[in-house]
């Protein structure tokens, strides 16, 4: 989880923005906004012409929740630039003192006489998430004398960061992060970290910081409130010192897996709320001295190197936590009864371990806050405490790949009380993972679940017919249903409106082929009984990639619009079914076909000349088959 902080960070800086615009703005009713200059508003015309604007990078954005637009477009000749998108003026003299044309889709270079650094009076100046097309960031940033916010992160700048960047002394937030290509040298960082006095956010995730000592960081500004250096490829050891900065309460040093790191022996009055140690490699000792960190909200070691092998009970004493990842992290012995401590839990991750014994009863019976657990891919055994008031808040439950028997526990189907037994749902269900876990039937519990994003109940012993109640689940909001690898004998219907992955393999379903819905992206009923002539509708389900319909009885000759539908298909296994006829002659330019195999079948003719199209195919099996005919030497 080297990148969870990602949408904290982005929401520390749109809160400070959001302050820092309000200051600027508060006077608008009693004086009247002048117009700005002539000369800054030709110099963003400037800027903005010098730019194109490529939709293709907005994932970064969307990532953070976060809507990608161009926020120039408002720019227009002869009108108020005061006025205009991302544009901040001083309230008195017009000057034009913050730009924020973060997300706006900029396809380009800021080169050094860029008419940005034309505007002398910026303070506030926010140019993440667009494309810089890896060009060097210029030294001419060190213009903006008066600049308090600099954010250039995740906009694909590249090579050394200028030394003069630390020559901006009045920064309060500085984030040059998520650019991969980026160095940091020794020289750069320590002006950053002498001059910058009065910095409280400094973020700079994935710039390489390899040839640093890490004892630079030693002297940073006591007003620092946040500090972020994932991934930064930093080694040696962290100075200690950092954890009693008066003000820090966000620490991240995920992702550096040759820094070593202790913690202060006694340090219950650090502030400090989220503590990011993803991918590191520590001892026991350091876990033991994490528990003086009485505030942390928010705790993430995932995939660290853990030698210490079992979790310490003192992990109990972090009462205030809402946020634990353990996921991966190496960690052995049993789950300490200890974490039933932690009331506060939203979010619990301890899969991937090596996890053993049986579920402690307090997991279940004291975490009422929690929202998401994961103890999947461990080596628990026994039975699912059965609480029958537990988690009534669960969105997300993994319990795959584990040694677990019984049934499912009455807490995820029926709530007691002194008068009756009713049924109980978890309607803020979003994802479950119940993969490998010895179910017989469907959770009733899921009846309720109508916003469910993800199902995964495959490698169980459900057998008989989909229950007539389960299309309803998730039919608006359901992308991910797994249900292969069960003893299923029927399903009538495929209702859900937004499912992209879809796999019903190796089952004992009859009858005929369903018509999977057209956002269907992975569509898998391999290993069943289905019968009968697939029907030209499938085609309809354009968004196709992989189609998986072998091991089956299917019957007739392969629809025509095979061919036309391998314009997204990348994968078609037919093979082990009663085809006939000939191969489908209508493969068009632009066919897709990596693979296609239609192995154990009764076609028969020659090979269609189109296949010629599908200029990226790889494997073609017609083996087993009644086609007659020389090896064509137009392949």
């Amino acid at each position: 989880m080297c990148y969870l902080q990602k949408a904290y960070q982005f929401l520390c800086l749109v809160l400070f923005f959001l302050n820092f615009q309000s200051n600027l703005s508060s006077s608008y009713s009693s004086s009247i906004t002048q117009l700005c200059s002539h000369d800054e508003a030709s110099s963003l015309i400037q800027f903005k012409s010098s730019f194109s604007t490529n939709e293709g990078h907005s994932w970064d954005c969307d990532d953070v929740g976060i809507k990608s637009y161009s926020k120039t477009d408002s720019w227009k000749e002869g009108t108020d630039c005061c006025s205009w998108d991302g544009v901040t003026c001083d309230n008195i003299k017009g000057q034009v003192i913050g730009l924020d044309l973060s997300c706006s889709l900029l396809h380009g270079s800021i080169p050094s006489n860029s008419s940005l650094f034309h505007l002398p009076h910026l303070q506030k100046l926010n140019l993440a998430f667009n494309y810089f097309n890896f060009s060097k960031m210029s030294s001419k940033f060190v213009e903006f004398a008066s600049l308090v916010y600099l954010n250039l992160s995740g906009s694909y700048f590249a090579g050394q960061v200028p030394s003069q960047i630390s020559h901006l002394s009045k920064l309060v937030s500085l984030d040059l992060s998520q650019n991969y290509d980026q160095i940091l040298d020794r020289h750069t960082l320590e002006g950053l970290v002498h001059n910058l006095t009065k910095v409280r956010q400094f973020f700079l995730d994935g710039t390489n910081m390899s040839s640093i000592n890490p004892n630079v960081l030693m002297n940073l500004s006591s007003s620092l409130i946040s500090l972020s250096l994932n991934g930064c490829s930093l080694r040696g050891k962290f100075p200690q010192n950092i954890f009693h900065l008066p003000n820090l309460k966000m620490l991240n040093l995920g992702c550096n897996k040759n820094l070593s790191l202790s913690l202060p022996k006694s340090n219950r009055s650090s502030h400090l709320k989220v503590l990011d140690l993803s991918a590191m490699s520590f001892s026991r000792k350091l876990i033991d001295s994490i528990d003086n960190l009485v505030y942390l909200e928010y705790l993430d070691v995932s995939g660290a190197i853990f030698s210490a092998g079992r979790l310490p009970d003192s992990i109990g004493n972090l009462i205030s936590l809402k946020f634990l990842d353990l996921g991966w992290a190496q960690i052995s012995g049993s789950i300490p009864k200890a974490l039933g401590n932690l009331s506060n839990l939203i979010y619990l991750n301890l899969a991937g371990n090596y996890l053993s014994g049986k579920i402690p009863s307090s997991l279940i019976r004291n975490l009422t806050q929690l929202e998401f657990l994961d103890i999947g891919a461990n080596q628990l055994e026994g039975s699912i405490p059965d609480e029958v008031s537990a988690s009534p808040n669960l969105i997300c439950l993994f319990l795959f790949l584990n040694l677990l028997s019984g049934t499912l526990p009455s807490w995820l189907y029926t709530i007691s009380s002194l008068k009756t037994n009713a049924d109980y749902t978890l309607p803020n269900l979003q994802s479950l993972s119940l993969s490998s876990c010895n179910a017989s039937k469907f959770p009733r519990f899921l009846r309720g679940s109508k916003s469910l994003l993800y199902l995964d109940l495959s490698d169980n012993r459900i057998y008989g017919k989909i229950p007539k109640w389960l299309p309803d689940v998730g039919k608006d909001s359901l992308y991910y249903l797994n249900l292969s690898h069960n003893s299923l004998t029927n399903i009538e219907q495929l209702p859900w409106k937004k499912i992209q992955f879809l796999d019903l393999s190796s089952n004992l379903i009859h009858g005929d082929l369903p018509i999977p819905p057209l956002t269907t992206i992975r569509f898998l009923i391999s290993n069943n009984s289905f019968s009968g002539e697939i029907s030209s509708l499938i085609c309809n389900a354009s968004s196709l990639g992989l189609l998986d319909l072998s091991h089956n009885n299917l019957s007739g000759i392969i629809p025509q619009c095979f061919g036309y539908l391998s314009q997204s298909v990348w994968s078609l296994n037919l093979q082990k079914n009663k085809f006939h006829g000939i191969i489908p002659p209508t493969f068009t330019k632009g066919c897709q076909l990596v693979n296609l195999n239609l192995n154990g079948n009764q076609l028969e003719g020659p090979l269609t000349r189109s296949i010629i199209n599908c200029e990226g195919l790889k494997v073609l099996d017609l083996g087993n088959n009644r086609i007659n005919d020389t090896f064509p030497h137009w392949l």
